[in-house]
């Protein structure tokens, strides 16, 4: 096993930081844990290696020899998965290591097939694919239709293994390391980098969907109309969706109904039909297995060069909604310019599905359970040219800001229930210490 001195002496005697020194020293030690890397320059950063474990061993020798620096603030370490939201770019700072998981992949079920062990180097495609297999799916990941009766993904998560910055390699599960199983559950462990998942399965079933359009002046009779239903609905087999979305010089307000079998024809959604603007009444949206959702979701975006998602909670306050809607259309505008951007802005309720499971899912917080339900807004950019990138980040940090602070300032913050796509600004990983935050990032 290298020894982390080969990094320790590159430091010189000011503290500061030797560039060239720190790419031999990383490149002795990634060869001698047979780990591949390249090293890149740019305007906006002096280097940045990006080193990709192929197992977590390499991945635990990597953080037990660059902890000491991370811990002294020499050196940022940045991760990249393999999951929802693609990463973007690499830090501003002079001396950054970006750890690539996505070789590490396997996909396994236990014997009775109600368990499946993930590796974060899969995405939920892949894992979706496998399971379909056997005629099984999962919660996760993201927005799952499933959500209203099998409960929120975590929920659905049996064990966590993670690598401390310690290097040290652990279990995490009801019954071991509980502490830290409980904290990840909670989005408030700092210091740990998650390797694999083990997941429950259940049965895969027909997701029968409707989706509408309507213009953009609708919204707020749109969120009004799905507040009352939010807060109106009891059953646990339900699911309403809606998003303002702009791309390619046109803007568009969607909803999408899960079960459904047409808009006129299920009292459930009727009130949906009768808003004004709608111009595309609700039409089929799949009849299959929940793959084919994601894929139909993803048709329209491509394969995009760069990738940002972001996603938050409050509770269910109707102007509150309108507000944000109002600031993610002023950002919206302002970015309009750049090339090829697709930029939503969608909304979930959630409440049943909040009381069934709140006390598990927030055993670890001091969050209330609110029994009124929540919303969870997520925001989703793709676009072009990485000359755009600060741009689009700041735009989504602003919108972020001020939804924070206008939810706080109303006492209707909520905590964000949708790990998966927490973003890595400040403002949004606010329960974190400095460390946390930089090996979340």
């Amino acid at each position: 096993m290298p020894s982390r001195d080969v990094l320790e002496h590159r430091v010189s005697p000011d503290g500061r930081l030797n560039s060239s020194k720190f790419a031999m020293d990383l490149e002795t030690l990634l060869r001698d844990i047979r780990a591949d890397f390249t090293f890149h320059t740019g305007a906006h950063f002096k280097s940045t290696f990006v080193v990709r474990p192929s197992s977590t061993t390499d991945a635990s020798i990597l953080l037990n020899a660059l902890g000491p620096l991370v811990e002294r603030a020499q050196v940022a370490i940045y991760l990249r998965g393999a999951g929802s939201t693609p990463f973007t770019g690499c830090s501003h700072a002079a001396e950054t290591v970006t750890v690539d998981l996505r070789l590490l992949r396997g996909i396994s079920l236990n014997r009775d097939k109600t368990v499946v062990s993930v590796h974060v180097g899969e995405t939920w495609s892949s894992v979706e694919r496998e399971l379909e297999r056997h005629d099984l799916t999962i919660l996760g990941g993201g927005q799952s239709p499933y959500f209203s009766g099998q409960g929120i993904a975590c929920d659905s998560i049996e064990e966590y293994e993670v690598l401390l910055t310690s290097g040290a390699v652990l279990h995490a599960n009801e019954v071991e390391n509980t502490g830290i199983w409980q904290a990840i559950k909670a989005r408030q462990e700092d210091g740990v980098v998650i390797t694999s998942l083990k997941i429950r399965t259940l049965r895969s079933v027909d997701l029968p969907g409707d989706v509408a359009h309507y213009m953009p002046e609708s919204f707020n009779l749109l969120a009004e109309a799905v507040l009352l239903f939010a807060r109106s609905e009891s059953s646990i087999n339900t699911r309403v969706m809606f998003s303002a979305g702009y791309g390619y010089g046109r803007r568009l307000n969607t909803c999408c109904y899960f079960p459904a079998k047409g808009m006129q024809n299920d009292t459930l959604f009727q009130p949906f039909a009768s808003l004004p603007g709608l111009v595309q009444e609700g039409r089929p949206l799949h009849s299959g297995s929940d793959i084919a959702i994601c894929d139909k979701f993803a048709c329209d975006r491509g394969n995009p060069a760069r990738s940002l998602t972001a996603s938050f909670s409050i509770r269910l306050d109707l102007a509150l909604i309108v507000d944000i809607h109002q600031e993610w259309l002023d950002v919206s505008h302002s970015l309009e310019d750049i090339d090829g951007h697709l930029f939503s802005i969608g909304f979930s309720p959630m409440k049943t599905i909040v009381q069934l499971n709140a006390q598990h899912a927030l055993q670890a917080t001091d969050a209330d359970p609110d029994e009124s339900g929540l919303f969870t807004i997520m925001m989703s950019s793709t676009w072009k040219s990485s000359a755009d990138d600060g741009r689009v980040r700041e735009g989504i940090d602003m919108i972020l800001e001020k939804s924070w602070a206008m939810s706080r300032e109303r006492d209707l913050q909520h905590s964000s229930i949708s790990a998966d796509l927490v973003y890595y600004s400040g403002s949004v990983l606010h329960s974190y210490d400095e460390k946390g935050a930089t090996l979340l990032r």
